[in-house]
């Protein structure tokens, strides 16, 4: 937007507001397409891939035996899906009380690859 010659600046400054909405939603790991990636700044991909690592890691630390190979963890806006190996032996209730998934609304844990949605 920034370097498009074709948008004046007052509609930059328009779209000014949508885009750092949209940056922030990125970059706390609500998903877009890859056509839209492309069109993102790479430190907003950082910072998302960055957000949810940290989300990935505290999974994996409420996870009570060696079975963490494997942990998905995704995020779109207020929503959150975590996916554990089978033989995992976790407490939800650990990740559940972090301040990062505290402020996330709804959530659905997966035990394996089946259907176990909890």
């Amino acid at each position: 937007m920034e370097q498009d010659k074709n948008v004046t600046e007052t509609g930059k400054e328009k779209l000014r507001p949508l885009m750092l909405e949209m940056f922030n939603l990125v970059s706390t790991g609500t998903d877009v397409s890859q056509e839209v990636r492309r069109l993102l700044p790479e430190d907003i991909l950082k910072e998302r891939g960055e957000y949810l690592s940290r989300l990935k890691q505290i999974v994996s630390d409420s996870i009570e035996n060696d079975k963490k190979k494997g942990i998905v963890v995704e995020r779109d806006n207020k929503f959150y899906y975590v996916q554990c190996p089978e033989k995992s032996v976790i407490t939800p209730a650990k990740f559940m009380n972090s301040p990062e998934f505290k402020d996330l609304e709804y959530g659905a844990l997966r035990m394996g690859e089946g259907d176990n949605l909890i």
